[in-house]
């Protein structure tokens, strides 16, 4: 009965109070501040710019081993028609 005749900010104001009375530094202290957050995202930029850099060179690394393997497959061809080419002559004589 108490309670209806209190107005109902009256009661609002205080159960704010109560939670933000638990709310002290002490409970805080498990969180991470700007400048720790401003740090860690610097960190974390700098180690996706190093993952990228090694993406690229390791493509780079690959179309230079894919170039040397064609040439590789074309010196091959190239052998490989030297020697049937020879090998017909060999056999007409």
């Amino acid at each position: 009965m108490f309670i209806k005749r209190v107005p109902s900010n009256f009661i609002l104001g205080v159960m704010l109070l109560a939670v933000t009375s638990c709310a002290t530094e002490e409970s805080l202290q498990g969180y991470a501040t700007k400048q720790e957050l401003s740090s860690l995202r610097t960190e974390l930029l700098g180690e996706i710019r190093k993952a990228q850099d090694s993406a690229r060179a390791a493509e780079e690394n690959s179309a230079a081993s894919a170039a040397s393997a064609q040439r590789a497959a074309a010196d091959a061809r190239a052998a490989s028609e030297k020697a049937d080419a020879i090998f017909r002559k060999s056999v007409r004589k």
